[in-house]
């Protein structure tokens, strides 16, 4: 649940703590009550190796360009492209440029810590 004096809450990206999510990607991400949202800087040559998880994520290339390999096809996304990822299939990507993706999932438990900024939703609220 949410606080409802707080809401709308607005928050300017630039105020947003950054996470450090492995070798070479920061990200900063908000919450909303059923979705998380992430804008991911990838450093040039990083690498994302293989993985999968149970949520459906929708990526964004913000700028730059960044390329995907999804359930063993590879797929080049430029800056205004758009892929969606379904749940559980495996996915890698790796830039040659920096790149700011923006990610789309479902409200993730795993990624609560990093909106704890965000008074609107206390931290029972997941």
């Amino acid at each position: 649940m949410y606080e409802a004096d707080a809401v709308p809450t607005v928050y300017n990206i630039d105020d947003i703590p950054e996470q450090e999510r492995g070798p070479g990607t920061v990200g900063q991400y908000f919450r909303g009550h059923d979705t998380i949202i992430g804008f991911n800087t990838l450093d040039e040559k990083t690498v994302h190796s293989e993985h999968s998880h149970p949520w459906e994520q929708i990526a964004f290339v913000v700028e730059g360009t960044c390329d995907f390999v999804i359930d063993g096809k590879e797929v080049t996304l430029d800056a205004g492209d758009i892929v969606n990822i379904p749940p559980g299939v495996k996915h890698s990507s790796a830039t040659d440029e920096t790149a700011l993706l923006m990610a789309i999932f479902p409200l993730r438990e795993d990624y609560l810590p990093f909106t704890e900024y965000q008074h609107e939703y206390p931290p029972e609220s997941a």
